[in-house]
């Protein structure tokens, strides 16, 4: 009996370890530009019990207008019941080079496809993304990761203009690039000639490059990953069944409103699966590979290619378990 006791206080130690760092808390700063892929990312990723949101930076060159992004990040923030997190909007336009979409697809992406959310005329803060980012960082007095699920302006005017900061950054976890797949931007604008770059490295290709280049630690979810799981009807259906809690709902209303996409076999899991890799690696594989952004010419503007002379060490998810993935992802959805 003496022995089973021991072997049991043995068993017990060991196990302790282990279940503390699955409950420790990690800090984030969400960096977005608010699409509808974005609103399933965010309704997943604010509900995480081991994740702290420290602040939003909401990207004003990406999938929506300025104003519009910012309002709805608010109205979001208000239904999850997270009103508390700090938010700020980010700079109208891009570094030199940049890109948009065109006016029709901003204002669907500035009403998230019919989802109407910002009700409300809400005035942008006086604080901007970059300094709600500086200060947050600065102020923290241990590294702070960052979900990046848009354009990379924000942190490259960051990094650019207190570069110290590079050691306040633990992991910058991006959805981005097309590494050893075709790039996407002609999905959208049907006259490009441009079938290298993904649309977020796309719509800021030099601010992606001064990022990529400071040689902070950035784990990218591009296409390679994100093209092996669509949003498809029995993902709809499965979230149809059990949408009780508000993040489910809300995700839910933006697939109902969105069904042309839904039915469409076009639509990706893009943001979510960068949400759902930071909270969880264990759904990816990962390898590190130089990377290098391309400026030029045009029809490779916002290609990331591997570069092994001069290509900055990025961690890419090659690979993704689906079936891992979406289990992640509806669970983290139906958390209260």
């Amino acid at each position: 009996m003496r022995y089973l006791l021991i072997l049991i206080a043995v068993l017990l130690s060991f196990g302790q370890p282990v279940q503390a760092e699955k409950q420790a808390v990690r800090e984030f700063i969400i960096d977005t530009d608010v699409g509808p892929d974005d609103v399933i990312a965010l309704a997943y990723f604010i509900k995480q019990p081991n994740i702290k949101i420290k602040a939003i930076a909401v990207d004003g060159d990406g999938n929506a207008h300025r104003d519009a992004a910012y309002a709805n990040t608010m109205s979001i923030l208000k239904l999850l019941n997270r009103s508390d997190i700090p938010v700020a909007a980010g700079r109208a336009n891009s570094y030199p080079g940049g890109h948009s979409f065109s006016a029709a697809v901003m204002h669907d992406m500035d009403t998230l496809g019919g989802l109407a959310l910002n009700k409300e005329n809400l005035e942008t803060p006086k604080q901007t993304a970059k300094e709600l980012m500086i200060e947050t960082l600065t102020s923290s007095d241990h590294p702070i990761n960052i979900l990046a699920i848009g354009p990379l302006t924000t942190i490259a005017e960051v990094l650019t203009e207190k570069p110290n900061l590079k050691s306040k950054i633990k992991m910058i976890y991006e959805m981005g690039g097309a590494v050893q797949t075709e790039g996407n931007i002609f999905t959208v604008n049907n006259k490009s000639t441009n079938h290298a770059a993904e649309w977020n490295i796309y719509f800021d290709p030099l601010a992606a490059k001064i990022v990529f280049q400071t040689g902070v630690p950035i784990t990218l979810i591009p296409l390679d990953a994100t093209n092996q799981v669509r949003i498809n009807d029995k993902f709809y259906q499965q979230i149809k069944n059990h949408h009780k809690t508000p993040a489910a709902k809300l995700v839910y209303d933006l697939l109902t409103l969105n069904k042309k996409f839904l039915y469409s076999n076009t639509w990706y899991f893009w943001d979510p699966m960068a949400a759902v890799v930071a909270a969880d690696e264990s759904v990816a594989t990962i390898k590190t590979l130089p990377l290098t952004v391309l400026l030029s010419p045009e029809d490779k503007a916002g290609g990331t290619v591997i570069d092994k002379k001069n290509g900055n060490n990025i961690r890419v998810c090659m690979k993704v378990n689906a079936i891992k993935f979406k289990e992640n992802l509806l669970r983290g959805l139906s958390i209260p």
